[in-house]
């Protein structure tokens, strides 16, 4: 990483409806010595009179998902060459000739923050020590996000976001890089978010379920509506092997929520992590990132195939949505799962009640015994779950 010492003379300008840089990029700013710039809009930074290098300056894009490839566009015509991209980005008309030239004379860094977690190395350093084979994975990004929603945040006033474009994208990501492949999606499913008389379609709740080979499979759940914040990721592996697991909040006052990482074969721990300190994966993640920015590391940055992927794949989920839930019979019944997790993810889909699906799956598939050591799982306090399941 680099080091303030050796900081090249450049601004951070951040684009944030909000105007409200989180606390581990303005402690990075801050312990880097690197001058952070703040504007509502693109067009407010364009405006403003003050002088900036465009190529050397980097501009982190905070801004709602369905503006965003348009004023990565715009930012892309301005000149600007180095680009932080901190939402979903969905591309709806494709991109033509000039943009596509512009992308790759840039250097873009699309934010995956929780790859760069406590939970996310622990995981992948378990899995490598015991030689474990992942195999069925459920993440679980719940929150309650309605006043939020309702006062508009992420919002254009033509788009709101489905459930598919807050926290799923997250999740999407951290199986992946689990897996070292990227999914596919098989089902998915949205619910209105519904406050007294007024309803937000499709961002209430969402499910996602991806295949990614044989006896390989993830199933996402996030919850926008849920009473607590939920971040958690249990694996089911080889060998009677399972990992349990809860990522740090982030951008979230919840300093008592640690992360921590359980590995278990059959009842009995093996092993047990818990990060004392605070995760700053966001503070991990921007670090990552204006160093791989500054140096022009373009292995670490972001490709124009990436973006077109991300993209394309996150309008293939919300595009599912809307199709018929008896395609899933015929989705399961041509891929290659064992007949337990064929029959685990039906029990999950077919349980009528979406709200409580995640509760009732995990106890339908016999983790009661698990109850004891991450009971977040059961719908009880996150500050509990942490107390008990690891410390």
């Amino acid at each position: 990483m680099i080091d303030s010492q050796t900081l090249p003379d450049v601004e951070f300008l951040f684009v944030d409806p909000g105007m409200t840089p989180g606390k581990d990029l303005l402690k990075l700013c801050e312990e880097k010595k690197q001058r952070l710039k703040i504007w509502p809009t693109l067009e407010a930074l364009i405006h403003d009179n003050h002088i900036y290098d465009r190529e050397n300056d980097i501009i982190d894009l905070c801004l709602p998902s369905a503006i965003l490839f348009d004023e990565f566009c715009h930012a892309l015509k301005l000149g600007f060459k180095k680009i932080i991209i901190e939402k979903p980005i969905l591309i709806r008309e494709g991109i033509n000739s000039e943009i596509v030239s512009l992308i790759k004379n840039a250097d873009v860094f699309m934010v995956r923050n929780y790859l760069y977690s406590f939970v996310q190395y622990k995981i992948k350093e378990l899995l490598q020590e015991f030689e474990i084979l992942p195999e069925m994975l459920l993440t679980n990004f719940s929150k309650n996000r309605v006043q939020e929603s309702f006062s508009g945040r992420a919002f254009t006033r033509e788009h709101a976001p489905t459930a598919f474009e807050i926290e799923i994208p997250h999740q999407l990501y951290i199986a992946d890089d689990i897996f070292g492949q990227s999914g596919r999606t098989i089902y998915s499913m949205a619910e209105d978010m519904v406050k007294n008389d007024e309803c937000i379609n499709s961002h209430g709740l969402g499910v996602v379920i991806d295949y990614f080979g044989k006896n390989k499979v993830a199933i996402h759940y996030s919850n926008l509506q849920h009473s607590e914040i939920t971040r958690t990721l249990d694996i089911f592996c080889s060998n009677d092997y399972t990992i349990h697991s809860i990522y740090s909040p982030i951008c979230e006052e919840l300093n008592d929520i640690k992360a921590s990482v359980v590995l278990l074969r059959g009842n009995r721990i093996v092993k047990k992590y818990l990060c004392i300190e605070r995760d700053d994966n966001m503070y991990n993640m921007f670090s990552f990132a204006i160093d791989a920015l500054i140096n022009h590391r373009k292995d670490r940055l972001s490709t124009i195939n990436d973006l077109i992927y991300t993209s394309e794949r996150l309008l293939n989920i919300i595009d599912k949505s809307r199709k018929q839930e008896d395609r899933l019979q015929e989705e399961i019944h041509n891929i290659d799962l064992n007949l337990v997790y064929k029959l685990m993810i039906n029990n999950y889909v077919l349980n009528g009640d979406a709200k409580n699906a995640m509760n009732n799956f995990i106890e339908q598939v016999n983790i009661n015994k698990f109850n004891e050591i991450l009971p977040s799982m059961f719908a009880k306090s996150n500050s509990e779950s942490t107390n008990n399941g690891v410390a």
